[in-house]
């Protein structure tokens, strides 16, 4: 057992008249079996200070102490850098004496350590002293009484959770010493007086519903229930310590609380430090004025506060995304190459020159986008120059249209907010709530349009609100929350988590300042821990699922039959809507007209296949077993530079046939 929280304040009180032969001695034995707990320290002290009443006191403890112990007669309020683990001696000799060196006590002590011996000369009501140090949460509380005919002195404490009786302060015989000759097991268990067992009797607890660690509901009498993994924790360490669980929420504003710098304190740890409540489960950021008034268990979890946002896809530009598929020096490159030839081609139009026969912004435009020549230049070196532009821009056309399919076909990204700096970057406003901003942001964040204040009350409708409008708010949580929420609403678009941490969050069991249940309870919990519950339940809760994006998880879409076939399909139909349009609209012209138009048509269609029996085509010497003529050809993707090509593979071509678009034939 520990012997910091067993160290709280241990209190003799001698009533009528004490053998004088057996108080020294009985002290002296408590030094002696306890001197490690005390650190080897005693202060010793009477009223104002003085001890001279109770020299026989004095003398024997100086005599029979260890060379080891150090003992100080200064008055416990006036004591500098002391070691708070210390044995305090302290004789009192009336109630008023003693309520009024209690205050001092109080201020002294304010860790709640030490082992105080009260020794009592005279008359005084046992059940106000015991109620003082029950009033601070103090439990190691003893006294010596006289034995009365039996002799001796009477070791006498107290014990607030009874099989009788639940939070009473009434003495309870612990053992007997007779003229200095104690009970064996006397003063072994005088400083383990903790709570391990609570009889029975009610553990008030302030909590409220925190999805996903905690439920409060009803049960079918109309009674206050715990569930979910803090309840069902709660439950197992109330069968160990048989006690039963009340259930206290707490009403206002601030619902989880807040300690002031006076003592006081809001919310479900303002009754706890108001004893309203025996103590308030959850999670807490650890802040000193916490740490200085309650007492904790160990932490049976701990997560991080985050900002959380609605997801949403990345806003793009047209701009960007017509430059996207091609890198920035790719387009850079591009301008250099078209812009020289631009100007060569300017330079070498001139008609004392007379290299090209155009306008050279025909000359550029059919270079580059039409895939050909409007005529061949004059000169082999700048035929040679034109061909590899057309070459290059080729090149980039097609590598520009894989890229682009690439590109559309892609996941969209989502708003970066990887950072707090990269979200304020993207326009987001923060919410928060006013102890999370008092605690964490109220140095750097300031109240301006960016930063909005919540009420607890408010902060599950701003996770409703928020999700349903798409707004651009990011509101402060914890990633076990947002997952929760995002399950219990699958329809909705999830929450995103920010990738930042903000600070770090404790959850545990929060008691008066040196309650004497948190050593039972650290036992139970880690035992909890090493049985794996809280992980189990971890593991089950952040279900990947629910922390997955949902506006960017579907496939790429990529070319399809099915994508050719409808859009085919499509065409046709239009094709014929056309073609419906265009016939009713010309049979209501007279029939010369009509004739007119049948013959156009007719001559277009002569007109292209002429173009497909080019002279360009040669073909190569009949074979033997060849009977006829079978030419055969590919046209390609560009109609201006289809190829014609003979089954036999030999054939030549017109330098006008590549060089020379339809338009000029036609």
């Amino acid at each position: 057992m520990s012997p910091i929280p067993l160290a709280f304040l241990i209190v003799s009180c001698f009533v009528t008249s004490i053998s004088i032969n057996d108080l020294p001695q009985c002290i002296v034995n408590l030094i002696y079996r306890n001197e490690a707990k005390f650190a080897y320290q005693i202060n010793l002290f009477g009223p104002n200070g003085s001890t001279g009443s109770n020299s026989d006191l004095l003398e024997a403890v100086f005599l029979a102490k260890d060379p080891r112990i150090t003992v100080n007669l200064v008055p416990y309020g006036e004591l500098r850098d002391f070691n708070h683990r210390q044995l305090v001696i302290w004789i009192v000799n009336t109630m008023q004496s003693f309520e009024e060196g209690f205050k001092g006590v109080m201020e002294k002590n304010v860790e709640f350590r030490g082992h105080f011996v009260l020794v009592l000369r005279g008359d005084f009501i046992w059940q106000a002293i015991l109620h003082h140090f029950w009033e601070i949460g103090v439990t190691n509380v003893i006294m010596f009484v006289e034995g009365g005919s039996e002799g001796g002195v009477s070791v006498v404490g107290y014990k607030p959770f009874q099989d009788d009786c639940c939070r009473c302060v009434g003495p309870k015989v612990i053992g007997r010493c007779v003229a200095g000759v104690c009970d064996e097991e006397v003063f072994e268990a005088l400083f383990d007086n903790y709570v391990r067992k609570l009889h029975g009797c009610p553990l008030r607890i302030a909590t409220f519903t925190r999805l996903p660690f905690i439920d409060v509901v009803e049960d079918r009498e109309r009674r206050l229930v715990l569930r979910r993994v803090e309840g069902d924790m709660l439950t197992i360490i109330s069968r160990r310590m048989n006690f039963s669980i009340q259930v206290r929420v707490p009403t206002g504003e601030d619902i989880w609380g807040h300690v002031y710098p006076n003592g006081s304190g809001t919310g479900a740890v303002g009754m706890v430090l108001d004893n309203e409540v025996d103590g308030t489960i959850g999670g807490f950021i650890p802040y000193p004025l916490l740490i200085q008034r309650t007492s904790a268990s160990i932490a049976y979890y701990m997560t991080d506060f985050v900002f959380v946002v609605p997801e949403e896809l990345a806003k793009m530009s047209s701009l960007s995304q017509f430059s996207k598929p091609l890198g920035t020096w790719i387009w850079i490159g591009m301008a250099v190459v078209v812009g020289t030839a631009y100007v060569v081609i300017l330079i070498f139009s001139c008609p004392l020159v007379g290299y090209f026969n155009h306008s050279p912004a025909l000359t550029l435009y059919r270079t580059t986008i039409g895939d050909s020549l409007p005529s061949l230049p004059t000169g082999n070196f700048f035929r040679f120059l034109m061909f590899m532009l057309l070459y290059f821009n080729l090149i980039i056309r097609e590598s520009y249209k894989c890229s682009m399919v690439s590109h559309l076909t892609e996941k969209r990204h989502l708003v970066d907010i990887s950072t707090l700096q990269a979200m304020i970057a993207e326009g987001y406003r923060f919410a928060i709530t006013y102890p999370l901003y008092d605690l964490l942001f109220k140095d750097t964040l300031k109240l301006d349009g960016t930063v909005i204040l919540l009420k607890d009350e408010e902060y599950s409708r701003g996770l409703v609100q928020i999700i349903r409008e798409r707004r651009r708010i990011a509101l402060i949580s914890i990633p076990e929350e947002i997952v929760d929420f995002n399950h219990q609403h699958p329809k909705w678009v999830n929450f995103r988590v920010c990738g930042e941490s903000l600070m770090r969050f404790h959850f545990s069991v929060y008691f008066r300042r040196s309650s004497p249940m948190v050593p039972e309870f650290n036992r139970l919990i880690q035992r909890m821990l090493s049985g794996g519950m809280i992980a189990k339940w971890h593991s089950s809760l952040m279900n990947r699922r629910y922390q997955t994006t949902t506006l960017n998880n579907e496939p790429p879409t990529v070319l399809t039959n099915g994508h050719l076939f409808s859009g085919t399909s499509d065409h046709v139909m239009e094709t014929v809507e056309l073609f419906k349009i265009l016939g009713k609209r010309v049979t209501k012209l007279p029939i010369p007209q009509q004739e007119e138009i049948i013959e156009a048509v007719l001559g277009m269609l002569d007109l292209t296949e002429q173009m497909n029996k080019s002279s360009a085509l040669v073909p190569c010497q009949q074979s033997d077993h060849q009977q006829q003529w079978e030419p055969a050809f590919n046209l390609t993707k560009s109609v201006s530079s289809f190829v014609l090509t003979n089954c036999e593979g030999g054939f030549q071509l017109n330098a006008a046939s590549l060089t020379s678009s339809p338009s000029d034939i036609v």
